[in-house]
């Protein structure tokens, strides 16, 4: 499997962000898979470098900081380019700078989307939601997609289609394809 992690880390931002992608990134690389980062800021894009990833930088010098917030229907656009024709199973984004027309701009350049979601704020056609916080079950993710349902597993609510919940690991993603 060919995935794509989009993901952001800063002073602004902060790297919480990054750090679980880093996670996720790791275990889908342990189990063989290709993983690929799309990333923006610094040093968000170091960190991930350092940990021995790609990183496909882009609209380097955007602006970050409070007031600064770029549009995320244009990052989807420049995301769905990023993907389109280099072969990638999956995208899972993490940022809380994104929304439904984000997602709608990426979802015709890859077969599977994965939204890294802790506090329900932009209900997207996706194809599925990780959630690790321990109030996640009581955030109403039932409005998400009426395909998706809710599983639990290690403190980590996980909502896919019909995939049976495993430790939030690459067998995640891999359920979706």
């Amino acid at each position: 499997m060919k995935a794509a992690i989009r993901v952001d880390g800063s002073s602004f931002i902060g790297m919480g962000h990054v750090v679980r992608s880093l996670a996720l990134g790791s275990a889908f690389r342990r189990t063989g898979h290709e993983v690929v980062f799309f990333s923006r800021f610094e040093p968000g894009i170091s960190r991930l470098q350092a940990q021995g990833f790609v990183v496909q930088a882009f609209a380097a010098g955007l602006p970050d900081g409070p007031g600064k917030e770029y549009e995320p229907a244009g990052d989807g656009e420049a995301v769905s380019g990023l993907l389109a024709g280099k072969g990638f199973d999956c995208l899972v984004t993490d940022s809380y700078r994104v929304n439904a027309a984000y997602f709608a701009a990426v979802r015709p350049a890859v077969p599977v989307l994965v939204c890294v979601d802790d506090l329900n704020r932009c209900p997207a056609d996706v194809d599925g939601v990780i959630n690790g916080n321990i109030n996640a079950e009581s955030l109403g993710y039932e409005k998400w997609p009426a395909s998706a349902r809710m599983s639990r597993s290690m403190n980590a609510v996980v909502v896919l289609p019909l995939v049976p919940v495993t430790p939030i690991t690459c067998k995640l993603a891999e359920g979706l394809l």
